[in-house]
């Protein structure tokens, strides 16, 4: 079954892949197209962390053209699926996770971000992936996904708070 839901959330985001960048978009590919030192240090002008922008210039050895780039966030978005299926089953039980993995498939502003060259369906990803490492206790792994994380947007920093309020409330 969750193959299935998988390829419907693939066949979702596949649909209006081809539309033409919008400006922050363009602007996510002119900057991933600067050299990783660029990258790293001189970002003066944007306000986002550098790990999307690491993986579009690489992305971009690819292709450049503009479904063949989009396909990169597509790629998280399609991930988050089985990711929240893992951590439903493992918090409610089998039958609840199907149900989990089918609305993350099938809720229209996760597949519309997911279509969008921006960072925010890797921190979708990357925060369902933490949150898997918290329930299993598997602290390490917990550790270096919050840290890819605060690399792919500061407000993954609210997120991991939340873990500390879970914490201090016996949660």
């Amino acid at each position: 079954m969750l193959i299935i839901i998988i390829l419907l959330g693939l066949i979702l985001r596949l649909i209006n892949l081809n539309q033409s960048f919008w400006l922050d978009e363009a602007a996510q590919l002119v900057m991933s197209q600067k050299s990783l030192s660029w990258i790293w240090f001189d970002r003066s002008a944007d306000f986002h962390p550098p790990l999307f922008y690491f993986l579009t210039h690489f992305w971009l050895h690819i292709s450049r053209s503009e479904t063949i780039l989009r396909l990169l966030p597509v790629t998280f978005g399609l991930l988050a699926i089985p990711a929240i299926y893992l951590l439903a089953a493992k918090l409610f039980g089998k039958k609840i996770a199907v149900y989990a993995a089918l609305f993350t498939t099938i809720n229209p502003y996760l597949v519309y971000y997911s279509q969008e060259m921006r960072s925010y369906s890797l921190m979708l990803f990357l925060s369902i992936l933490s949150m898997n490492y918290l329930v299993r206790k598997q602290y390490f792994w917990l550790f270096l996904v919050n840290t890819l994380l605060i690399y792919t947007h500061y407000s993954s920093f609210l997120f991991i708070l939340s873990y500390f309020v879970l914490r201090v409330q016996g949660a």
